[in-house]
Formats: C-alpha cells, sequence, structure tokens
C-alpha cells in the first residue's frame, strides 16, 4: 500500500498532495489514526464492558480471531484457550472482538440460564445462514415472527406424532444394517459419518415430507451433496469474519455458490411439495409438510420451513449417532451392559421392531447417549444478541449489538459438575447424579422458549439406529481410533469427527 501511494498517478491527487505538503506515507499513517479513533468510539460501550471483565489476548482488530485461521481446529484451540483462562482467573465470563463483532463468552450454568431465558434474539453471527433458512425458526426472523412459526410446527413433534415414526426409524436402520454388512464381512474399518448421514437424511426427509428419497440406495444423492455443500462452505465463512460481511462473501463469490447449493435444494424439497398438494386426502399419509399445509401459507413459506426442519434434523442426529458408536467402540463394557439391557427388553428376534414404550425402557442406552451428547454436542456454540440498552447481567451492562456465545463444548466439560470430564462416563446420568448438577450444565438441546423443539425425535431415532445396530453388530475400535485420547472433533457449524475416527463391525450371529 506505501509502495502504491508513493508512486501515485492521479495529477490531482499529487497536486493536492504538494499543496498541504503531505507525503504519501504521513496520508496513509493519518488515515490509519482516524480509522481507529472512529473505530474506537463507534466500539465505546464493549471497551466500557470489557474493563470490567477478563478477556484473552487479542490481535488488533481481528481480536481473536486470528485462533480461526489454523482451520477447524482452531475453534477447539480458541475454545480452550478460554477456558483455561477462565479457570486460571476463577472466572466464568469473558469479552473479546471477533473481528469486528463483540463476544461476551459465557462458562457459567447460572449466567447460561440467564442468557438462554432473557436473550432470545439470534446473533448477527448467524448472518452467515440467513439466506439458508431466510426467515425460519432457524434463521434470523423477528422474535415475534419466531414465537407464531413455533406454535404452528409444535404439534408435528408431539408424543402422538413422533411414536408414528418408530417405523420409519427401524426400517431404515435395518437398511443401514445392510449397508455395513459387506464393511463387516471385509472387516474394513470405516467412517460411519458418511452412512449415518444418508440414512438419517432419509429418515428425516420421511417424516417431515412423506416421500422416501432413498439416498442409501443412491449415495450421491444431489440433495444431500448440495447440503454438505452448503454447510462446508458457511463453514469457511463463519471461520473468516470478513467473510461473513456480504460485502465480501459476494465479491468473492460464496454468496452465489451458496444460492446454487441452495436451488439445487429447494428445487429437490418443492418437487415433493407439489406432489403431495396434488394428492387427495385419503393418499397423503401425515407428515410434517402435511400439517404445515394445514395453516394456507404460500409454497415458499412451506418449502422454507421444511428447508430448516430437515437441516436441523439431519447433520445433528448423524453427529449423535456416530457419537454413540464410536464410544461403545471404545468401551465395550459399557457396550455388553447396553446389549444386555436390549435383549431384557426386546428378546433375541432381531427383526422385530421396538414399540414406544420399549424404547423408553432402554434407560441405560439413553445414558450412554447423554454421556456422548456431553463430550460431543453436535451443536457446540450458540449465539445470541443482545438487542437492548437495558439487559443486564447482575450489575453489569450488557452493550447492545454485542454476541452473548455459549460454549457448549467447554460447559460440558467442567470438572465442577462432571469430574475427570474427558472421560466417557454414563453413570453420570443416573436420576441421582443428574439431580446434583444444577440446570444450564448440561445443554445438548439447550432449554427455555427456544430449546430445540426436535428432542424427543432426535433421542428416539438415535435410541433406535443404535439398538438396531448392536442386536446385529459388535462395536469393534479400529486401529487409528481405539482409545479417547485418539478421538479428534472437529469444531465447526456443528461437530464433525475427523476422517481417521473409524470403527469395525462384527456379526453377532
Amino acid at each position: 500500500m506505501i509502495f502504491m501511494l508513493n508512486h501515485i498517478k492521479f495529477p490531482l491527487i499529487q497536486k493536492g498532495l504538494l499543496l498541504l505538503k503531505i507525503s504519501p506515507t504521513l496520508l496513509l499513517l493519518y488515515s490509519a489514526l482516524i480509522l481507529t479513533l472512529i473505530l474506537s468510539y463507534r466500539r465505546r460501550h464493549y471497551y466500557k464492558f470489557s474493563s470490567r471483565v477478563p478477556g484473552p489476548p487479542q490481535w488488533p482488530l481481528l481480536g481473536c480471531a486470528k485462533l480461526r485461521y489454523e482451520g477447524p481446529e482452531g475453534m477447539v484451540t480458541m475454545l480452550h484457550h478460554y477456558v483455561d483462562y477462565f479457570r486460571t482467573l476463577g472466572s466464568c465470563i469473558a469479552g473479546t472482538f471477533y473481528g469486528d463483532k463483540y463476544l461476551i463468552v459465557s462458562l457459567s450454568p447460572a449466567y447460561t440460564n440467564f442468557f438462554l431465558t432473557k436473550i432470545l434474539k439470534k446473533s448477527d453471527l448467524y448472518q452467515a445462514v440467513s439466506n439458508l433458512f431466510r426467515d425460519g425458526v432457524l434463521g434470523l426472523s423477528t422474535i415475534a415472527k419466531w414465537r407464531v412459526d413455533r406454535k404452528m410446527i409444535g404439534p408435528s413433534f408431539n408424543h402422538s406424532v413422533i411414536k408414528t415414526y418408530i417405523s420409519i426409524f427401524f426400517e431404515e436402520s435395518n437398511l443401514l444394517v445392510q449397508k455395513c454388512h459387506p464393511l463387516m464381512q471385509r472387516g474394513e474399518a470405516f467412517y460411519p459419518g458418511d452412512l449415518l448421514n444418508l440414512a438419517t437424511f432419509d429418515m428425516v426427509i420421511r417424516s417431515t415430507l412423506g416421500e422416501n428419497p432413498r439416498a442409501q440406495d443412491h449415495s450421491d444423492h444431489p440433495a444431500v451433496r448440495a447440503m454438505m455443500d452448503i454447510l462446508n462452505s458457511i463453514h469457511v465463512r463463519l471461520s473468516h469474519p470478513f467473510l461473513m460481511r456480504d460485502f465480501w462473501s459476494n465479491l468473492l463469490g460464496y454468496t452465489k455458490l451458496e444460492k446454487s447449493y441452495e436451488k439445487i435444494f429447494r428445487d429437490f424439497t418443492r418437487d415433493i411439495v407439489r406432489r403431495i398438494a396434488t394428492q387427495d386426502s385419503q393418499e397423503k399419509s401425515f407428515s410434517f409438510a402435511t400439517h404445515m399445509m394445514q395453516n394456507e401459507m404460500d409454497e415458499e413459506d412451506l418449502i422454507t420451513h421444511v428447508v430448516n426442519v430437515v437441516f436441523a434434523g439431519t447433520d445433528t442426529t448423524k453427529t449423535a449417532n456416530f457419537a454413540v458408536l464410536l464410544m461403545l467402540a471404545i468401551h465395550p463394557e459399557v457396550q455388553e451392559k447396553a446389549y444386555q439391557e436390549l435383549t431384557s427388553i426386546l428378546g433375541c428376534d432381531k427383526t422385530r421392531e421396538p414399540t414406544y414404550e420399549e424404547l423408553l425402557r432402554m434407560n441405560y442406552l439413553e445414558m450412554v447417549i447423554k454421556e456422548a451428547l456431553r463430550l460431543f454436542p453436535p451443536v457446540p456454540i450458540v449465539a445470541r444478541q443482545v438487542s437492548t440498552d437495558s439487559d443486564k447481567l447482575e450489575d453489569l451492562q450488557l452493550p447492545k449489538g454485542a454476541s452473548i456465545v455459549l460454549d457448549i463444548y467447554m460447559l460440558h466439560r467442567d470438572a465442577r459438575y462432571f469430574p475427570n470430564p474427558d472421560l466417557f462416563d454414563p453413570e453420570r446420568f443416573t436420576l441421582t447424579e443428574s439431580a446434583k448438577r444444577p440446570i444450564g450444565s448440561y445443554l445438548p438441546f439447550l432449554f427455555g422458549s427456544r430449546d430445540c423443539i426436535g428432542r424427543k425425535y432426535a433421542m428416539l431415532q438415535v435410541k433406535t439406529v443404535v439398538s438396531t445396530l448392536l442386536r446385529n453388530y459388535r462395536i469393534l475400535p479400529s486401529q487409528t481410533c481405539g482409545t479417547m485420547e485418539e478421538v479428534e472433533i472437529l469444531i465447526q457449524t456443528t461437530s464433525k469427527f475427523a476422517p481417521h475416527c473409524q470403527i469395525k463391525l462384527k456379526s453377532r450371529d
């Protein structure tokens, strides 16, 4: 930049600089100073808040953002950096800049309770997903619209409806067993995320749209590929502060790329919605889409709601199932106890579909699932935004515009509530042990009015998938991932397991 200024080719600018007797280098320094003063003034309420809370070492202008440039694992580095800093200072809240965004990070259950119940607006950090989710429940809609949508969607996830999905879960789980069979016969270690992604996609589409996309039979399904491409692009944008700005995202082509992927997925959804609309009432099976059609919304709004539900349900349940299978592989004694529970409830007939009541009786398996979600929450970070000047945390005035970041990944590893937090121990979730922990210390599905509406759906689905696989196979560790120390999680938009996190299968016959 200095080289360019010293070789200015524009005569008027050259004459102006000579007239003012200012060198190009000095002009650059003055400009930088003025820009710094402007930014400091605009950030004054953030600086005031920062003076009262601790914060990690930061880089000028970028804040702590440089840590993210190391790749997906950079976020884990940042999270560990935070928790070490908190433990050193005995603090449970900190403030920092992430590019031009100011973040207030909470690791206290008490503060988390406050943020989840009082701060309802989603953070503008989610701007990167606004084109995809629009004004759906995962998007940046107003609180008023979100409340209306939540009330409208709620009946699709009550007990009586979710119970009807068990047959879908079991059918797709049995197909997953078949897809795993050649890998088992060859004794191959494999990454289960790919197969689980196809299976959970089929389950979610069948329960939301009432049609079977048969992604498990077509691993290159265009809608699945588009969904993963969108999520990868969004992660890249969230990993770089400047890409969260529409200007740079548009300039560098990310927005155009995401819209092309989004079109593929919305067209896929639109085709199914239109087929449902032409069916008579006797042909239609109950699904999320048929329920929403009763609310007299236009086609694009319906598609937006379906996109929100499918994205929310597919990637997260894939991660949850993956986490449970990996933990069972590494902990054979836990796996055996879970298997014995299954045989005591379901008997030895592997082809029998479990009932809703039988799934509820799988108490130990539920403890296993909860512990896996503690260590590897599918949504590791949640952010809300302070929208008024009147929000206070005890005696602290929260600065308007700041993003409240709930670091669920590290909340779940707080030794005060989970001794030896890096160990896998399902006994943490007995009724007695669970009662000892404060609300806000365990948040795989959040809580409060903006909790995960699909929590019951997710638990039933994971129970069905894992129990079906366990009834057919022993889950074994691979050479590349046989201990907890070898498990590597990548904190992205959702949690991802590294490619070397593989398992092997052995038939129970």
